[in-house]
């Protein structure tokens, strides 16, 4: 079995933005490897999917967060080329990738969200492995 890889963003120097880095670091999944990066298109172009792990204001309890949600975002200036704007490039050079986002809540005391990430890694882990299974029965046919 192949390992999913899920690329994990944050600012280790800044405590509202490093919560995704803090929580891989007391977590381990079987067969998920988890890369920090502060870049996806590198990766894009090796990976059908993208698993994102990274802080989301606004939200309470971590979640999947829906793409179409973050598309309309226009950049002001170099500052706002962020995550959501890599995403939305991303999704033009590539249209073909599909991509997740694991929002983490902007918490202090990550303890709290560790099992509900855990289930919904493990929720992703699963259906991936399903697509790639089904993915290689299809091309044997």
């Amino acid at each position: 079995m192949s390992k999913i890889e899920i690329f994990v963003f944050g600012n280790p120097l800044v405590k509202e933005d490093s919560a995704a880095l803090r929580i891989i670091k007391k977590m381990k999944i079987k067969g998920v490897k988890f890369v920090e990066t502060d870049s996806l298109i590198d990766h894009a172009k090796d990976k059908e999917s993208l698993i994102i792990m990274d802080v989301v204001d606004g939200i309470k309890n971590a979640e999947i967060i829906d793409i179409d949600k973050i598309e309309d975002i226009k950049p002001l200036s170099m500052h706002d080329f962020d995550l959501a704007l890599e995403i939305k490039l991303i999704k033009k050079i590539f249209p073909e990738r599909t991509i997740k986002i694991l929002g983490i809540p902007n918490i202090s005391n990550e303890k709290s969200q560790l099992a509900k990430i855990k289930r919904i890694i493990n929720a992703i882990k699963k259906t991936t492995e399903k697509r790639k299974k089904e993915d290689k029965n299809n091309s044997r046919s």
